[in-house]
């Protein structure tokens, strides 16, 4: 048997593979961190791969729903919110108009103060979050079923 050690989150899983099984390890190339995510994530929603800027997706009447996953994924939904937020505001779409929506799947509900420390404070005031809850029916839509 050969033992390998692989990351999972701030600690490895050691497991044992049989010595006939043939296998690589993947890693990736490190990349350098974003200094300043506000600057970097404007470049992008001005200069998208595929699409067009982000000021030309909407109209002030569109209704916007952001979708961010839960506490389990640190992925920054605070600043990235503020800098979207920022761009609907000036594109003249309310608040009201905007949902965050958070993807939670089957983990557990978010208390008030994990939902404000999300999402930040700005948006916790002002937009309708939900914490959306993959096991309540009443939530959820078949919209059909695919060939796979």
């Amino acid at each position: 048997m050969k033992t390998i050690s692989l990351p999972f989150g701030k600690k490895s899983v050691r497991i044992k593979l049989p010595d006939k099984l043939n296998y690589i390890v993947l890693k990736s190339r490190p990349i350098k961190p974003i200094k300043d995510i506000s600057t970097a994530l404007n470049r992008a929603l001005d200069k998208p791969i595929g699409t067009r800027p982000f000021n030309k997706l909407f109209n002030r009447n569109d209704r916007v729903a952001l979708v961010f996953p839960d506490k389990t994924r640190r992925c920054g939904a605070d600043k990235i919110l503020k800098v979207v937020v920022s761009r609907l505001l000036k594109l003249s779409i309310p608040y009201r108009q905007m949902t965050v929506i958070l993807a939670r799947g089957i983990h557990p509900a978010h208390t008030d103060a994990e939902i404000r420390r999300l999402v930040g404070d700005m948006v916790y005031r002002n937009i309708k979050v939900v914490d959306h809850d993959a096991r309540n029916p009443r939530d959820l839509v078949n919209i059909g079923t695919t060939s796979h």
